[in-house]
């Protein structure tokens, strides 16, 4: 890369560490000049670290973008309700950005996103783990050359314990809205958003290469807490697309033990599945197995991709914000769906201390979801003594998430 790209970071705390990190690495390796930083709050050995570098101290992301008039892009790793306001000023400034899933809580605000993107000339990355290029390519051409037959259903499972200190960590963790603006935090934006991400952009395959995309037509969701907090911390789903594939979401962070997050794409004759350590086996019609090998995009490969963008060597995102569209508009109408977060109740859950704080378990979760992952089920229709039905909600022509709380 012949040309050093300016960059700051809003957000340096929490997962902001992380692109902190990367990006004094790559100031040291001279792919970007770290000009500005911006958070509510300095470490003094952080202060210190950026006065000896050379790079500048805000408070106010307002403030930096108007005196960093040379700024190319900027990292955004703040709540998720933050998102949408951040990433506005910056496409205002002229500077591209690399934010952090979710694009926003809801569909209007990834909508105007995407709209402000395209005003602007300026790109904006959404740094969702993606599945790798080479295993991606690997599964299109399973599918393609029939080697599970029609894909019929694409379905995801994560299953992740969390403790209360998770929770107790910010205070907009666990939350649906907070000061007004909408958070929705949980398994479908925060944890496991990057399956659900992944889940529906195989779902959304064409069903002969070259053709559109296939859309979210409808969603069924069931959202539960098992945690004391507001939003949901299990769910699942059912979505229809327009090519007639079904996807089916299954996520819990009140399981006993931590289990590898899948996809899997059944077909009529076989089925692919892709492991969240990049792992892809297929196992086709004729009762081969093959197996593929790959690391999954994560946040390094996403600055590179962002950096080959700018820099005009590449123009192709791993996910642009406008390819997050029909994801946004998924999880909303999961909420939409299932009109409430539902409790619960507690002869159902297990609460027992763990590393200083407390473990959440629902009793016989994993098993549960086990047989809705393999029946195509909701956790309703599997009969689950606490869980509720509900109905679908049309997601054509659906541009405004429409709950309200108080």
């Amino acid at each position: 890369m012949n040309l050093t790209i300016k960059a700051g970071v809003i957000g340096i705390h929490g997962f902001g560490e992380n692109h902190l990190r990367d990006l004094l690495n790559y100031s040291d390796n001279g792919l970007v000049e770290l000009q500005a930083v911006c958070d509510t709050r300095f470490e003094p050995e952080q202060a210190e670290l950026f006065r000896r570098r050379g790079i500048r101290m805000y408070d106010n992301y307002e403030t930096m973008f108007a005196q960093e008039r040379e700024l190319d892009f900027t990292a955004i790793a703040t709540p998720i309700h933050l998102h949408t306001p951040m990433t506005l000023a910056a496409l205002r400034a002229g500077v591209h950005v690399l934010l952090e899933k979710p694009p926003a809580a809801v569909i209007q605000d990834t909508l105007r996103l995407i709209n402000a993107s395209r005003l602007a000339g300026k790109r904006v990355a959404i740094n969702f783990l993606v599945i790798a290029p080479s295993a991606w390519s690997f599964m299109e051409e399973a599918i393609y050359a029939g080697r599970i037959g029609t894909v019929k259903r694409v379905k995801a499972l994560g299953q992740w314990p969390r403790l209360d200190s998770y929770y107790e960590r910010s205070p907009w963790a666990g939350q649906l809205m907070l000061n007004g603006q909408y958070v929705l935090d949980g398994t479908l934006n925060n944890p496991f958003a990057h399956l659900l991400y992944n889940a529906l952009k195989l779902a959304s395959l064409p069903v002969k290469q070259g053709e559109a995309a296939a859309e979210p037509v409808n969603v069924q969701a069931e959202l539960y807490r098992a945690h004391r907090i507001e939003s949901e911390d299990t769910s699942c789903l059912r979505v229809d697309m327009s090519s007639g594939v079904q996807l089916l979401f299954y996520a819990t962070l009140a399981s006993a033990a931590s289990h590898m997050p899948l996809i899997e794409i059944e077909g009529t004759k076989g089925k692919l599945q892709w492991e969240y350590d990049g792992k892809v086996t297929l196992y086709d019609g004729d009762g081969n197995t093959v197996s593929h090998d790959s690391s999954s995009c994560r946040t390094k490969e996403a600055y590179l991709n962002l950096f080959d963008v700018i820099a005009g060597h590449a123009d192709k995102l791993l996910c642009d914000v406008a390819d997050t569209r029909a994801f946004t508009m998924v999880t909303g109408g999961a909420f939409e769906s299932a009109a409430a977060v539902r409790e619960i109740p507690v002869e159902h859950i297990q609460r027992i201390p763990e590393n200083g704080s407390i473990a959440t378990s629902i009793a016989g979760i994993e098993e549960l979801m086990d047989v809705c992952f393999r029946e195509g089920k909701l956790y309703s229709e599997a009969g689950a003594p606490w869980a509720v039905s509900s109905d679908k909600f049309d997601l054509r022509g659906y541009e405004r998430f429409g709950l309200e709380w108080s």
